[in-house]
């Protein structure tokens, strides 16, 4: 009986641990992303996925270089990002180089909704981006 009750217990809480293990990202840093933000206007914008410390917790968004900027990159929250498209070939968990400009099929849309449920610590509030 002992070892029965054993195995059976192994049954069951292996299913519940495995609930319990973080998703993997849907978007890695350093991915090669393309977005658009209504607070900088229309267009699309090329960038990297990127994490960030703000107010003591860390939030994702993208590093872009913006026209007309000096050249250091700006980090555009998730909140302010209305539509998020990734090069799929560079969202890998490593660095990626060398590859040839994205092609129309290259881009992946990526679910806001999710992305933004995962980046829940963010302590920046507001309303999403439409």
């Amino acid at each position: 009986m002992g070892r029965s009750w054993y195995a059976l217990l192994a049954l069951v809480a292996a299913p519940l641990a495995a609930q319990d293990a973080p998703r993997p990202l849907l978007v890695h840093p350093g991915a090669t992303v393309r977005v658009r933000a209504p607070s900088l206007g229309p267009g699309v914008y090329l960038g990297k996925f990127a994490t960030a410390n703000v107010r003591g917790t860390p939030c994702y968004g993208a590093a872009v270089t913006l026209p007309g900027a000096n050249g250091s990159p700006s980090l555009i929250l998730l909140k302010g990002i209305s539509r998020l498209e990734v090069d799929r070939r560079t969202n890998v968990d490593a660095i990626v180089m060398g590859l040839e400009p994205p092609a129309d099929s290259d881009w992946q849309a990526i679910d806001l909704a999710r992305l933004r449920a995962q980046d829940i610590a963010c302590a920046i509030t507001g309303k999403p981006a439409p």
